[in-house]
């Protein structure tokens, strides 16, 4: 059983990626734009890793969103 937050979590990775998507960028261009590497970027689109309180403001920024 997931727990509220987890299945919140499980949720913005997928908004995530769509919103990256909707933007036309690759994991790559939003992760250079926040200083990190690719594969951190993906870790938050696959829900196995969550951004920073800092980061999540540098997102919604970087995808207008």
């Amino acid at each position: 059983n997931l727990n509220y937050f987890e299945e919140k979590w499980m949720g913005f990775s997928e908004r995530l990626k769509e919103s990256r998507k909707q933007a036309r960028l690759r994991q790559i261009d939003v992760a250079e734009k926040l200083g990190i590497s690719q594969q951190a970027y993906a870790s938050w689109e696959r829900g196995t890793k969550k951004p920073t309180q800092e980061n999540l403001v540098k997102i919604a920024q970087i995808l207008n969103v």
